[in-house]
């Protein structure tokens, strides 16, 4: 009796973990960190905290490549090179099966030549942001890679990366993790009407933020962005509740209060349909594999407009980094 009592009970339990919801934390961050404030940072303590919540997956709001002036200070002309180097389906299955040794993998040259390899491959794939997390683990290990083309961007990468959300809180997370794959869920590349303004559109805005309260408001931000730099606070605060709720007050009125103009309204309109557009690639990506803990890095200001459209979604739970 106490057999079948036990297996009806594990029977019962079964539906209720499938349906259990997925941790999803969402991190702020900034896309480049200042070198002379940086070890303020204290950045091990928060790599500390983030390990502890161990996530499954990382996702990250990675710039595309066909968009970014980091991408060609990486690697410039390069990228034609990259073009034209083979890319196919034969060479999916050894990257899987290199992306398994990582785990079981202790020697340090043997790990070194993985990850140089699974690098080298993603670049291959065109996979941009993979193969800088890879080629960041190298950084200051082994011999140069035989290949000059990809010796040359792996030193560059991890020049340019050093400064920047990756490599000081994701490549190493991900690093610690034994991780093999970053999950990217910008969506700029698919959206020509983003592509056609983002180059211009915030010069434009800050031409026309005439108004004083605009004024004032965003210099008080940007205050206490520096004060909280120099303290060493930095995440904290663009984590924190007040910084996140003034964020929310500008974007959301400014076609309204500051900038009546048809381009503020456009932009606004295309924020808005950005966050929606991520928040279901999150989603999705979850979806097609499956996990219970997941950790989002995307820049500060998208915080509270992806926590509201993912909390729709009932099989999150999600969750803010200052509630970790």
């Amino acid at each position: 009796m106490k057999k079948i009592a036990l297996l009806l009970g594990i029977l019962f339990t079964l539906p209720a973990l499938a349906q259990s919801p997925v941790t999803v934390v969402l991190v702020g961050t900034i896309h480049q960190f200042q070198d002379s404030l940086l070890i303020r940072q204290n950045l091990t303590a928060h790599l500390t905290r983030m390990m502890a919540y161990a996530p499954q997956q990382i996702f990250i709001e990675a710039i595309p490549p066909s968009d970014s002036l980091g991408q060609s200070l990486i690697y410039g002309s390069a990228m034609r090179v990259a073009r034209q180097l083979p890319k196919g389906a034969a060479q999916l299955h050894t990257l899987d099966s290199l992306c398994a040794l990582l785990d079981n993998t202790t020697d340090s040259v043997r790990l070194r030549y993985i990850h140089q390899t699974i690098g080298n491959e993603y670049y291959r794939q065109h996979d941009f942001w993979n193969a800088y997390y890879h080629w960041f683990s190298l950084a200051g290990k082994g011999q140069a890679d035989t290949n000059p083309l990809f010796d040359s961007l792996q030193r560059s990468s991890f020049r340019y990366q050093k400064h920047t959300e990756f490599g000081n809180l994701v490549f190493p997370l991900a690093s610690q993790l034994r991780m093999c794959h970053l999950v990217n869920f910008d969506e700029r590349t698919d959206d020509a009407a983003f592509q056609r303004l983002g180059k211009h559109v915030m010069k434009r805005l800050i031409i026309n933020l005439k108004l004083f309260k605009a004024l004032k408001t965003l210099r008080h931000l940007r205050q206490q962005l520096t004060t909280a730099e120099r303290a060493g606070r930095l995440l904290e605060e663009i984590n924190g509740d007040s910084f996140q709720r003034q964020v929310v007050e500008i974007i959301d009125h400014v076609d309204q209060q500051w900038v009546k103009t048809r381009k503020a309204t456009l932009t606004r309109q295309l924020w808005e349909k950005r966050n929606q557009r991520m928040a279901e690639r999150i989603s999705t990506a979850i979806q097609q594999r499956p996990s219970s803990r997941v950790m989002v890095f995307v820049g500060a200001a998208h915080v509270e407009y992806l926590r509201s459209a993912l909390a729709k979604n009932k099989t999150l739970n999600v969750k803010l980094y200052r509630e970790l």
